[in-house]
């Protein structure tokens, strides 16, 4: 990423393409055992059906919350989108263990996710061994959960920094095992509870000034993001903690502190930093409605 970055300067670059491209082929490494290069079709395709997907789950759904209005849907097109992108999804991973079935692995080969799935099918003496849609499921997830909210955390704290240049140089489901009685609440046994993670980052007890971008805020706390310190848990906590935060992190950082050591940033045409669009767009993932577009200078 840095690299094409460098070849590109001074002119403008596509910040937000170019963290989608670095978290896919992370996890395209440790998921398939290599990486699709930039002008394979694989790679578009797929990123063009994880889009779809993350849109899709994001959307307005009536049926949801008036489940007899959910024929709506059959006429406005949502339940045949939802369909067609589903159908792409499928097809590309069964494509995906058609490849990885093909192949044989020598001796000393390095076994990839995929690998070891199929090697634990394979040898599996339960009477209710793994089926192909429970592997194709398990790697979806590490797909939709290893890039497209890195690539997003990545694409924020960037358009944050260029905005405030001095600073540069979820939820945890739970299921009540009684009934219980809460700020005058009764909730009943089994009922799903989430917790507020939006609002504790937002606690004016907790932290001053919550809405400003101030990172300086942790120089002198130990307060950490690993689900200790509840004032602050973007990684969920406890047993449902999020699995692959030591993953996230490592491309985080490292992304981050690279492009911060090696480039200054500034906006196209000279713009003003204050014009740089922060429009959220919708989704289950809160992207930026319009792409990173930075023009980068080697330090």
């Amino acid at each position: 990423m840095i690299e094409k970055i460098k070849r590109s300067s001074p002119g403008v670059v596509n910040l937000s393409k170019a963290f989608m491209d670095l978290t896919n082929d992370v996890v395209c490494r440790a998921v398939l055992g290599r990486t699709y290069g930039s002008s394979e079709d694989g790679e578009r395709d797929f990123n063009m059906i994880l889009g779809k997907l993350i849109e899709m789950l994001g959307k307005f759904d009536v049926g949801d919350f008036v489940p007899w209005l959910g024929w709506i849907n059959r006429v406005n097109g949502v339940e045949a989108q939802v369909e067609n992108v589903f159908k792409m999804l499928d097809e590309f991973l069964e494509g995906v263990l058609r490849e990885y079935r093909r192949k044989k692995l020598s001796d000393d080969a390095v076994v990839n996710f995929v690998d070891a799935l199929l090697e634990f099918q394979r040898e599996s003496k339960d009477s209710d061994p793994v089926d192909d849609d429970q592997i194709k499921a398990l790697i979806l997830d590490m797909f939709a959960a290893g890039t497209d909210a890195t690539f997003t955390a990545l694409e924020w704290t960037m358009a944050g920094l260029i905005i405030h240049e001095a600073t540069s140089k979820g939820t945890l489901p739970r299921e009540l095992t009684q009934d219980t009685n809460l700020l005058c609440y009764d909730i009943p046994h089994g009922a799903l509870v989430l917790v507020n993670c939006w609002g504790i980052s937002r606690d004016l007890s907790l932290w001053e000034n919550p809405n400003e971008f101030l990172p300086e805020r942790f120089f002198d706390t130990s307060i950490d993001y690993k689900g200790l310190d509840f004032e602050m848990i973007p990684f969920e906590s406890g047993r449902r903690g999020c699995s692959g935060i030591a993953f996230a992190m490592s491309i985080y950082e490292l992304a981050l502190s690279r492009l911060v050591n090696e480039f200054d940033f500034g906006l196209p045409n000279g713009g003003r930093v204050e014009d740089l669009d922060m429009t959220e767009a919708p989704g289950i993932i809160v992207h930026k409605k319009s792409p990173l577009l930075l023009v980068p200078t080697s330090c």
